[in-house]
């Protein structure tokens, strides 16, 4: 459907055509004609993308959907995890594709510091921390035997996919010392 500019642009080449032709004026500003006008600026306006929330119930049935066993599902799920525990958005991460990885922009395994009690993870790059004029470290804590425990999930995918420090956060099978296989937006979207 055309836009409201575009209808009132055609209502007043219709207004020019009728005074051109010697006939009245086209009603285009009634009372009528301006509500519907409004109605279909209404209909037309922008809808943004409504996100629902990501809730310890939605992520304890997205993990009965996942076979832990498997590195790649353990592998999202990891990633999940942190990103829930931190607040941190996809592009911190993983990056968006297997080519534009930046250890400045994208969490590296040693952006993620094992402890007893949890991880500490830092962030370089953010959308608010764009200049790396400052570093941000977020501890995360361990929710010891529960399903959702971040630092449990991720003790285990770097168990089951060992890495270099320099590496990327979250591996997938494949990988190797020359060639890493790793987790990226379009990967973590599917």
């Amino acid at each position: 459907m055309k836009s409201p500019a575009v209808i009132s642009q055609y209502l007043s080449a219709v207004n020019l055509l009728h005074r051109m032709h010697g006939l009245p004026p086209c009603p285009a500003t009634t009372f009528e004609v301006q509500q519907t006008l409004r109605g279909i600026k209404k209909s037309l306006a922008h809808q943004p993308r409504v996100r629902h929330p990501l809730t310890p119930e939605v992520l304890l049935t997205l993990r009965s959907h996942l076979n832990l066993a498997q590195p790649r599902d353990l592998t999202l799920w990891s990633a999940i995890l942190l990103a829930f525990f931190t607040y941190l958005r996809k592009s911190n991460l993983v990056p968006p594709s297997s080519a534009r990885f930046d250890p400045l922009k994208h969490l590296s395994r040693q952006d993620v510091l094992l402890a007893h009690t949890g991880l500490l993870v830092t962030v370089t790059w953010s959308k608010t921390i764009q200049a790396n004029e400052r570093t941000v470290s977020i501890p995360v804590l361990a929710i010891p035997h529960h399903p959702l425990c971040p630092v449990a999930a991720y003790r285990k995918m770097i168990r089951t996919l060992p890495g270099n420090p320099s590496d990327p956060a979250f591996l997938l099978p494949g990988t190797t010392n020359a060639q890493p296989n790793f987790l990226t937006t379009s990967k973590f979207d599917m």
